[in-house]
């Protein structure tokens, strides 16, 4: 469970010693991590956290020590990795969420945290977009190498973990690591032609039938209040074992004969989740968000052209009901922890998995070579960083 623990703001150094409240504040988090009691993690050096030091020092066949140093304050951060522990999160003074894996000195500078995000719990997003439900430093940030990098320098990386549900968020909130669009590049009208481009990469997706409540998506149009089923999203068929074109919209809002003429709304398959894993896919989408029979989309992925569907896209329901733009979110929701139950109930021995997915170079446009970063490397063009 994900607990949250409210501290000063960590900006002066410590007086006593070369050790910042920062420094202090991050071994404090390491050791309840490992399970050594340092007390409620405030950037504050004091018998609790000099005890659960020395207690990890002894277990490491170490002598004690008096103050907190570099060398041990490594130690205690390879202790973490090596274990993978999953540490719990902080606030600093200002409300934000604070983890030593993702301090805000490393941030692109397109990073922000903005607390009025979330319903005012505050959020974690990149200049020009807004962020949904990415409340907690792992579940979203802009990385550079060793992390995965399509083109350029950086990408954007997601998080979610079994746990993120919990504690700090309630479970229809934050199961999801997403970041929504905004005002630039405004947001496509309904049938308005419209392409979209964006490069895809996973070490591992688990592959999982229904029996599991396992309904994640990896990037969704929503309509304009960002409520009801996505217009379009790309989320696992087949028995999990492929990445397809869902038209949630269209099987929510259309009588039972359309979802039998159209696969359940899937009206196309795109990857197998195995053996895309480990690598970057490139996917170009060309749409007008249709609301009549006369819509369309196509999608390539890898530069081929994999996807041709003529019919409607959006449902006479959102039109209706005044929503007129389709609206981008990409990142991860988790569709398996709105069902935690079912899991549990059918898989009691299967652990539910974190999940780490990156996005790199998403551009919207007016063309495919916009918007395609295989054309766009080809002629030397520049990366979305």
């Amino acid at each position: 469970m994900v607990s949250v623990i409210f501290c000063a703001a960590l900006v002066f150094a410590f007086p006593a010693s070369s050790q910042t409240r920062a420094e202090i504040l991050d071994a404090q988090i390491y050791l309840n991590g490992l399970g050594y009691g340092a007390g409620a993690p405030d950037g504050v050096w004091g018998p609790n956290t000099a005890s659960a030091l020395n207690a990890f020092l002894a277990d490491e066949g170490l002598d004690a020590a008096d103050i907190l140093t570099a060398a041990q304050l490594t130690l205690l951060q390879n202790r973490v990795n090596d274990l993978s522990v999953q540490l719990t999160a902080v606030r600093l003074g200002n409300g934000q969420p604070y983890d030593p894996f993702w301090p805000q000195s490393g941030w692109h500078p397109d990073m922000q945290y903005d607390a009025d995000h979330n319903f005012y719990r505050g959020g974690f997003s990149r200049h020009g977009w807004y962020s949904s439900g990415t409340t907690l430093p792992h579940q979203f940030n802009i990385v550079s190498a060793p992390f995965p990098v399509r083109y350029g320098t950086h990408s954007e990386r997601f998080e979610i973990r079994p746990t993120d549900y919990d504690g700090m968020e309630n479970r229809t909130e934050a199961n999801r690591s997403e970041i929504g669009q905004r005002s630039n590049p405004r947001p496509p009208s309904i049938n308005q032609d419209i392409w979209f481009g964006w490069s895809f990469y996973y070490d591992d997706l688990p592959i999982l039938d229904s029996s599991y409540g396992w309904y994640p998506m990896f990037g969704q149009w929503k309509r304009t209040d960002m409520e009801g089923a996505p217009l379009i999203a790309l989320r696992p068929h087949l028995s999990g074992t492929r990445i397809g074109i869902h038209l949630d919209d269209m099987t929510t809002n259309s009588p039972y004969m359309w979802r039998i003429e159209n696969r359940n709304g899937f009206p196309c398959s795109l990857f197998d989740i195995q053996q895309s894993a480990s690598s970057w896919i490139d996917i170009v989408i060309n749409t007008d968000f249709g609301s009549s029979e006369n819509g369309y989309l196509n999608v390539w992925v890898n530069g081929e052209l994999i996807c041709e569907y003529q019919g409607q896209i959006v449902s006479e329901a959102t039109v209706n009901a005044g929503h007129d733009r389709a609206i981008h979110k990409r990142g991860y929701w988790s569709g398996h922890l709105s069902f935690p139950s079912q899991w549990r109930q059918n898989h009691p021995d299967v652990e539910i998995p974190t999940v780490v997915v990156y996005y790199d170079e998403w551009r919207q446009g007016s063309s495919r070579e916009e918007v395609d970063i295989r054309l766009i490397e080809a002629r030397g063009g520049e990366p979305v960083d």
